[in-house]
Parts: C-alpha cells; structure tokens; sequence
C-alpha cells in the first residue's frame, strides 16, 4: 500500500526553521509576501565513472549485445559517485521569480563562500 500525500508530510521544530527561515536567494524571511508557504531545496550532483561505463558496455558487446546477460555477469560496479550535496531554502515568491539555474546557484554559494545561507540577489 502506497502512503498518499497527507501521509508522506513531514514537520519542522522552531529550532530547525530558526535555522532555514531565510531564503537563500533574496535573503528576506520566507513568508515575506504573506505566503505562509516555502520550498527546501537538495541538489545532489554526480559523476559518472567513465571507465566503469567502458567495461560494462565492452561487457554487453562480448555478449551480443545482451545488457541483461552482461549486467548478471559484470562485477555490478559503482557507476557514479556523488560529487557534492547541498540544500537550500526558497521563498514562495524567488520559486516563481528565479530560474532553476539561479536555485542551484544558491545552494553552491551558500556553502562555497559563506557556509551559511547568503542571499545570491537582491530583489527588491
């Protein structure tokens, strides 16, 4: 059975919104606008093993193109790895302003200059 939405719901505490109650892209408080609604953003960046990639698909040709048959045989090996890890919060107003672009952005500066949560922009 699968859970719906109402289930899958999750609270915060005052401690942890103390610590995510600033938009990391214009820096205001999140319900700014009156909007009692923001967004937690986690954006994980990979890279693919390109060797990894090499020996199985060399794998799958010396079996004729079988990639069921190669995938039993194969060493089942890691085909990427997680580069980075960062999660940022995003007011109701920045979601429909700001590209997914300048979210990802905030989520890399955040940590990278300040380690904290920094606004990118200043809307004003």
């Amino acid at each position: 059975m699968t859970a719906t939405r109402h289930e899958r719901r999750e609270s915060v505490k005052q401690d942890e919104l103390a610590k995510v109650m600033y938009c990391g892209v214009c820096g205001k408080v999140v319900n700014h606008d009156g909007m009692p609604l923001f967004y937690r953003v986690r954006v994980q960046r990979y890279g693919l093993d390109v060797n990894a990639l090499k020996r199985q698909q060399g794998l799958t040709m010396m079996m004729s193109g079988h990639h069921a048959l190669a995938r039993i045989m194969g060493p089942d090996e890691d085909m990427a790895t997680r580069m980075s890890d960062h999660e940022v919060t995003v007011c109701e107003s920045c979601s429909h302003d700001t590209t997914m672009m300048g979210v990802l952005a905030a989520a890399w500066k955040d940590e990278d200059e300040n380690g904290g949560e920094e606004p990118i922009a200043s809307q004003d």
